[in-house]
């Protein structure tokens, strides 16, 4: 230990035992209202104090330094451990303010340098003056400006003020408002995350044993007067009629907690472009704020369901080297939901010489369209196959719901698939319902891979894929390619990445 070693904040042993007591706190309550004389669970539940003690022993043992070029971290007591962090390779600082944290004016501070899908380093929890200081030494490093001032962020719009989406040649690039977040909600349906933590409450409570709730009132006369139907066919009516209400209820909650979650995850969503960097903020409870060297963007990801498309929107994700797209709300997009005519502009920003509007797409080879219709078939004729266990009607039935749409499925993908090779970019698009565009540098591509499967030297295909520094999906995968065109697009990408030096 050095005299210029930092402890972390006194506020995280607090933070650390409020942490350990919370996931004890649900089985608790559960344990009091529901419990069947299980005492063991509440004799388990006393590990939650030693388990407190752990946030204790980590603001002890944990220590950490800046130095000129990298931040040292200290951890550990009788297994010590050293972490060394050089300013100019951290891509990414993330700081997680929830309300707690706002109320003591603390955070909590995670940096990535693109070596894992995890943070290379947690500081929790920091006071806002050592925050900044961080933030201001991995600036610095990056312009090779020592004490060099931060850059201003952008002015606040006015209350009642609406700011367009993406303002060109302007420091915010998106801004999203309430009505955005409400059709994010609606277009995601992340509303089936709420419904699976309410039904693991339910499993847990064992409602279901006890046959009770507000629900139950509803529900069972409905089940009676379908038990004490007088034929078979207003029977089987009101059962399609109960279901499709059902159904119709479910997907109205489903839908409204989707818009719940999207706005308390995506309140205030703003993204700004200093010129070097990426800085964007989110959260309604708990406030992320996310920094990603504009440099460092692996690929760009411009996704279209058809519910966006009815909306005219599309949402647009970007990936770092070694980031998780499921890591982080606030690094998974760039804009969660835009109009579809200000991606152009946001996509020229943030990759300068690309461009989505005006590409010439080279299509897939001319038969793709007839081998995905019958890779569709083969499908529908092997599900047919035990289906005869049920029936011939049943298999003919199997086989008809695939073999009908398998036409304009094979149509539909066939047409979605392009290739662009630019002058600085490698684009592909892909999908026919669901629709994707991806956009790469050359300057980003680290290895490019030719394949052949027996079924594409049957057909004489190949696939071209260029994966970048991200891996674990962070490639450009090209399929259904002739023999030689594949040729002349693995030899390309094989000469630009070469050509072009590559910049972490």
């Amino acid at each position: 230990m050095t005299a210029s070693d930092r402890k972390l904040h006194p506020l995280s042993i607090l933070f650390a035992v409020a942490g350990q007591l919370k996931s004890f706190a649900l089985p608790a309550i559960l344990f009091i209202f529901f419990s069947k004389g299980a005492t063991w669970q509440l004799w388990a539940m006393g590990f939650s104090v030693p388990l407190s003690l752990i946030g204790v022993y980590r603001y002890l043992t944990f220590r950490y330094r800046f130095d000129a070029d990298e931040i040292v971290i200290l951890t550990g007591l009788f297994f010590r451990n050293e972490r060394r962090l050089r300013y100019e390779r951290i891509q990414n600082i993330e700081v997680v303010r929830n309300p707690a944290h706002r109320l003591l004016r603390v955070a909590d501070i995670r940096l990535q340098t693109g070596g894992g899908k995890e943070p290379e380093a947690r500081l929790s929890v920091l006071g806002g003056g050592a925050v900044d200081e961080i933030r201001q030494l991995v600036f610095d490093a990056r312009r090779g400006l020592a004490g060099a001032a931060p850059t201003a962020m952008a002015a606040p719009v006015a209350e009642g003020e609406e700011a367009p989406a993406v303002v060109t040649g302007d420091t915010t690039l998106v801004r999203l408002r309430t009505r955005d977040l409400i059709i994010f909600g609606l277009i995601e349906n992340r509303g089936m995350i709420v419904i699976g933590a309410m039904l693991g409450l339910i499993w847990e409570a064992d409602v279901l044993d006890l046959n009770i709730g507000p629900g139950w009132s509803v529900v069972r006369p409905l089940l009676n007067a379908v038990r004490d139907s007088s034929s078979t066919l207003t029977m089987v009516l009101r059962v399609i009629g109960v279901g499709a209400l059902a159904l119709m209820v479910l997907f109205a909650v489903v839908r409204v907690l989707s818009v719940a979650w999207a706005i308390v995850r995506l309140h205030g969503f703003t993204l700004v472009h200093d010129g070097n960097e990426l800085r964007s903020s989110c959260g309604l409870l708990t406030v992320t704020r996310s920094t990603i060297p504009a440099h460092r963007i692996q690929l760009v990801t411009i996704s279209e369901s058809p519910l966006h498309r009815l909306f005219k929107r599309v949402s647009v994700r970007v990936q770092t080297a070694g980031g998780d797209a499921q890591a982080s709300v606030s690094r998974e997009w760039l804009a969660p939901i835009l109009r579809r005519g200000d991606a152009e502009a946001l996509i020229r920003d943030v990759l300068p010489g690309a461009s989505v509007a005006n590409t010439a797409w080279t299509p897939a080879h001319p038969d793709a369209r007839r081998r995905i219709v019958r890779e569709f078939m083969r499908v529908g004729a092997l599900l047919a196959i035990p289906a005869l266990l049920m029936g011939w009607w049943a298999s003919l039935a199997v086989l008809l719901a695939f073999t009908l749409p398998s036409w304009r499925i094979g149509r539909g993908q066939a047409e979605g698939y392009g290739h662009h090779l630019g002058d600085e970019h490698v684009m592909f698009r892909s999908g026919w319902l669901w629709r994707h565009v991806s956009i790469a540098p050359y300057s980003k591509v680290q290895a490019v891979r030719m394949g052949e499967s027996p079924f594409d030297r049957r057909w004489k295909m190949s696939s071209v894929a260029a994966d970048t520094a991200g891996g674990g999906g962070n490639r450009v995968d090209i399929p259904y390619l002739g023999v030689e065109r594949a040729a002349t697009v693995y030899a390309h990408l094989t000469r630009r990445a070469a050509e072009t030096a590559f910049r972490w």
